[in-house]
């Protein structure tokens, strides 16, 4: 090989480094975007987890309330996802205010073995409907202004609201169906004895007619 092909084939290969496709960075750009996506899914799953809780609470406590609050948060979802960008950004301003950090959207935020409802009792049904409103705005807001939220399903879905209904009557059903249970044992206990005995505070026992006994109950006296 003369000077003059070795400096053709130095010069080809400089040219064709020059013009190789650039996998490194590309591979980067890749990445940052499944790690983007892949964190949007790990939040909305969150939030989702958090609805959720608040959800198996409140249609236990007044199922036809609770169909209310859903429809009322799924229209809200839908208000939001549809406004002017400037407007979302607003809304979405006063949320992260209020909730700065993913953990503020944890309204239960107990130990794993307390029952939810131990810790939900204290509060006012009003606060914990606010808080299972603002969760469904942020997230619908979150879905609005961002790529990668989009590929996150929406906190609500208005399919849902037909089989919700059937839900909520078989929830009515069943409290029903305990509450006539409960009814049918304590007429069973009340015929099976004319006489039922209360341990007083001194240790003596007090007896008393079963009718009495259920008067007492209906006046709220039963404590006494």
């Amino acid at each position: 090989m003369d000077w003059g092909d070795l400096w053709l084939f130095v010069a080809g290969a400089l040219a064709g480094y020059g013009i190789r496709p650039k996998g490194k960075p590309e591979s980067r750009s890749q990445d940052a975007m499944i790690s983007s996506q892949a964190s949007a899914s790990d939040r909305s799953n969150l939030l989702h987890a958090y609805l959720r809780e608040l959800s198996n609470y409140l249609v236990q406590l007044n199922p036809e309330r609770y169909y209310t609050v859903y429809s009322r948060a799924l229209d809200e979802q839908e208000r939001l996802f549809g406004q002017d960008k400037k407007t979302r950004e607003a809304q979405l301003h006063i949320l992260t205010e209020r909730y700065p950090i993913y953990d503020n959207f944890d309204f239960i935020s107990t130990r794993p073995y307390v029952i939810y409802g131990e810790t939900l009792d204290r509060y006012d049904a009003d606060d914990i409907e606010e808080h299972f409103l603002n969760i469904v705005k942020f997230h619908s807001l979150q879905r609005a202004a961002s790529e990668d939220w989009r590929l996150t399903m929406p906190m609500l879905n208005k399919n849902e609201l037909s089989h919700l209904a059937g839900y909520i009557r078989q929830v009515k059903d069943t409290k029903f169906k305990e509450r006539l249970k409960q009814a049918v044992r304590e007429l069973a206990a009340a015929r099976r004895s004319e006489v039922t005995d209360f341990q007083l505070a001194d240790g003596s026992k007090l007896y008393e007619s079963a009718e009495i006994v259920n008067r007492r109950r209906t006046l709220g006296l039963t404590h006494i």
